[in-house]
């Protein structure tokens, strides 16, 4: 706390012998607990009072803000959006005014400071963008402290720019959809920090993008795998630890799981053997063997609205594996981009 009033304080100080206000520093510098005649009294020298306005969705107003706030080229201007009941900060909506995008090439406008932005916060957690004469290109980042939320949106040759910030509490979770849980505790998005203090179990994987540790599922020992990428939870996983010496329990196993998923989840969009090799296809006391030697395959997956889940036992050279995993939607392909970067970055 106490280095926090001490950033804001110094923060401060800097604005006097200052025109330009950087925006990474702004952002660092606002308690967001603050009413809106605290904000004033803070950045006294900075603020003006805006036109009145009053936002029926969120119930929300706006009187004060503060001009050139600078990001990379870019000059913004930033209101300070209030509850209209407590008086309490809800957000910073920042915006270029128009006559500064007049002659401004959009796709300059969206590249440059996308990279900005991501250099700062990181890659994005949602990414959508536009086409054609009317589109919008949107990008949104759950960090550990804030929400942010950016709107590009281009007209044939006019253009918005607007970047969103509020605090990640229990409204802007449920806002950004971080208040469903996804895998056991989490939800995707999470940090490693955050999903380790919910579980509370040493970690076993002892590296940085895993967290691992052992468990009882379904009536079975399994490892329980997080995945993360840039330190946000992207994909999860059971490995099933169990030994039959009839190997075609391993198949009851796999059936259980199908029926308790179901259960939650409702039936899966694919539940089918597939053969890589028919040498044991009708000889059924044999599937579990054939399963070890990599003949036989059971798959199962569900394809829901955040998540994909996916159910596989297989195996090779007299060994069976008994995998369920987890995979965000949102996180789809992080993964892959992550190694490709890992393997530019040796050449």
């Amino acid at each position: 706390m106490k280095k926090a009033i001490t950033l804001s304080i110094l923060f401060i100080m800097s604005l006097s012998v200052q025109a330009q206000i950087d925006f990474f520093k702004f952002i660092e510098s606002i308690k967001w607990n603050s009413t809106e005649s605290e904000i004033a009294g803070e950045y006294a020298t900075l603020i003006k009072q805006r036109k009145h306005i009053y936002n029926e969705s969120d119930k929300s107003v706006c009187n004060y803000g503060i001009d050139n706030i600078i990001l990379g080229d870019y000059a913004f201007n930033v209101w300070f959006k209030v509850d209209s009941l407590s008086k309490k900060l809800v957000s910073l909506y920042f915006y270029i005014p128009k006559e500064l995008l007049k002659d401004e090439s959009p796709k300059q406008l969206c590249g440059s400071l996308d990279v900005l932005l991501s250099e700062n916060f990181g890659t994005p957690d949602s990414k959508k963008d536009g086409e054609g004469i009317l589109f919008s290109n949107d990008r949104k980042w759950h960090n550990e402290n804030i929400v942010i939320d950016v709107k590009h949106i281009v007209v044939d040759k006019m253009q918005l720019y607007t970047i969103e910030i509020k605090e990640r509490n229990e409204m802007t979770a449920k806002e950004f959809g971080l208040d469903k849980l996804d895998f056991r505790v989490a939800s995707w998005g999470e940090s490693r920090e955050s999903i380790l203090m919910k579980e509370g179990k040493k970690d076993k994987a002892g590296i940085e993008n895993l967290y691992s540790f052992d468990d009882y599922v379904a009536g079975m020992n399994c490892s329980v795998v997080y995945e993360f990428v840039e330190n946000k939870l992207s994909g999860a996983y059971y490995v099933f630890n169990v030994e039959h010496t009839n190997e075609n329990d391993y198949i009851q196993d796999f059936n259980r799981l199908i029926e308790l998923l179901s259960e939650k989840y409702g039936n899966p969009a694919i539940n089918m053997p597939i053969w890589k090799n028919s040498l044991y296809k009708n000889d059924k006391d044999k599937y579990g063997f054939a399963i070890s030697l990599g003949h036989l395959i059971y798959y199962a997956s569900w394809d829901l609205e955040r998540s994909d889940i996916t159910v596989k036992l297989g195996g090779e050279n007299y060994n069976i594996t008994f995998v369920s995993g987890y995979r965000s939607k949102v996180y789809k392909g992080f993964k892959n981009n992550e190694n490709r970067k890992k393997e530019l970055e040796k050449l």
